[in-house]
């Protein structure tokens, strides 16, 4: 029989997904979705095929040869072998001109991905589409390893053949590498926030002159690295210190960032992306430059970097700030990240930055990575209020109660006085609410990690249940991001 004959005749046996069944070397694959129970199904007349997965093996005789059919449980172990098998299941170092980050923050039966993938699957956009931080895994009790496997039985359940990245993101320990490269994880963005000297830029000659010297205690060195920027672009001495001050410690962490993974994985085997977007006030053009100069003498390959950029990035919602200021800004660190390595700009928290959005394709001539990650988690949360109303209610109820400790992680402006309470709160105004009201989004939004916790199981059955309502929510506002960022 052919593929496509198999497949036809597959897709008629109750259960099977018909999107996922594929034809590969000796066996036929594919998802069984049927009473909550989720398998992978192994087809074959060859045992060989079947070796790698586990589960349960069932055989039938059929006109004098033996059929294998193994049930599988969606797990790890089965997770990596179906990407050894399926590569198109797992991820890749990323060469596009363009991608866009979705993440998705609770995975399981209530993965967005789905709705990721159809969102993006007809752009020019290469998805990452596993995209986690180690603070919200923490937050949600999840792993690398979960992130990963939760992607490429999404990607599976699509069947999803183009290429898609996946990004282990605010990397700030030598750990927090080696967790995300044991998983599979092919970009590594690295945050060296707490490396940066925010004090620099208000710090008196003396104690910045102290500071350098203790930077560089070979004063040759010291000089060596002021005269590469003093002058370029009218930049003073003291100008170059205090840049040197503030960011070298950030700097000199990512060299050995990158020095570790180049010898854990090879150095053509990843993305390097460093982020240096949560800093107090934004990159100026001389940071811009001296980072990144640093960055290429010590053979520092650069993915992307994520500059702060003028305005402010909040959680949630739109850009807030200058418009004019953030295009003058972004031309000016497009034109360095040109000029020095050709590197992508990343623009993270950019959930939601609908009023940008077409500056950000624009000046960076569709030549960039964009983060979302919150949004899809709204959009979940959007889809309770409208299907399980009771659901919603409550987890409104644990976001409103828990945020004064679920700010503490984000810089935000929601005012929980202009939120009302759950009191009295119909369908039609939690809907209306969600879609436009910024405090109201960002008290859900940042309360992920308490929901997640308390009423995961809930919440993921909820939207598996009403899965096709999540999928139109996720097409609809990653759809309108996409076409707001590439035009199409």
């Amino acid at each position: 029989m052919s593929p496509d004959s198999i497949r036809e005749a597959l897709s008629g046996i109750s259960g099977l997904t018909g999107s996922s069944i594929t034809v590969a070397g000796e066996g036929v694959f594919a998802l069984s979705e049927k009473d909550g129970n989720d398998q992978l199904v192994v087809l074959s007349r060859h045992p060989a095929a079947l070796s790698g997965f586990t589960g349960e093996l069932y055989t039938e005789n059929d006109g004098g040869k033996t059929i294998y059919l193994l049930a599988a449980p969606l797990d790890h172990e089965n997770a990596v072998q179906l990407r050894t098998i399926l590569p198109q299941t797992g991820p890749v170092v990323l060469e596009s001109r363009q991608s866009f980050g979705t993440g998705d923050r609770i995975g399981g039966r209530g993965a967005a991905t789905p709705g990721h993938i159809e969102a993006i699957r007809k752009s020019s956009l290469i998805p990452v589409l596993a995209q986690q931080s180690v603070r919200e895994n923490h937050k949600t009790g999840r792993t690398f390893e979960n992130v990963m496997d939760d992607a490429t039985w999404s990607v599976f359940h699509e069947g999803y053949t183009s290429q898609w990245g996946s990004d282990a993101d605010h990397l700030k320990t030598i750990e927090d590498i080696d967790a995300a490269a044991q998983a599979g994880f092919t970009m590594f963005t690295i945050d060296p926030s707490e490396k940066i000297d925010n004090e620099a830029d208000t710090s008196t000659d003396e104690i910045l002159t102290r500071k350098f010297n203790v930077l560089f205690p070979d004063s040759k060195k010291g000089e060596i690295f002021i005269t590469r920027y003093e002058g370029i672009s009218g930049a003073s001495r003291r100008e170059v210190v205090r840049s040197g001050v503030k960011y070298l410690g950030a700097i000199r962490h990512a060299v050995t960032a990158y020095r570790h993974l180049a010898g854990l994985l090879g150095e053509s085997r990843f993305n390097f992306e460093l982020s240096i977007d949560e800093t107090v006030t934004p990159t100026s053009v001389l940071d811009h430059r001296i980072i990144a100069t640093e960055l290429a003498v010590n053979e520092v390959i650069l993915f992307s970097l994520a500059p702060r950029f003028e305005g402010d990035f909040e959680k949630g919602i739109d850009y807030r700030g200058s418009i004019e200021g953030f295009s003058r800004s972004l031309k000016l660190h497009y034109d360095l990240s040109h000029e020095l390595g050709n590197y992508r700009l990343s623009l993270h928290s950019g959930s939601d930055k609908f009023s940008i959005y077409p500056i950000f394709g624009e000046i960076t001539n569709g030549f960039f990575h964009v983060k979302t990650a919150g949004t899809s988690y709204l959009e979940a949360v959007k889809t309770v209020a409208a299907e399980n109303f009771d659901l919603f209610l409550r987890i409104f109820s644990l976001s409103r109660e828990t945020f004064k400790e679920n700010a503490a992680s984000y810089q935000i402006s929601a005012n929980i006085g202009r939120v009302p309470g759950p009191s009295g709160l119909n369908r039609d105004e939690a809907l209306q609410l969600i879609t436009v009201d910024p405090d109201f989004r960002q008290v859900l939004h940042i309360a992920f990690g308490v929901v997640l916790r308390n009423l995961g199981g809930e919440l993921r059955d909820t939207l598996h249940m009403h899965r096709k309502t999540y999928r139109r929510f996720l097409v609809s506002h990653i759809g309108k991001h996409i076409t707001l960022l590439t035009g199409q």
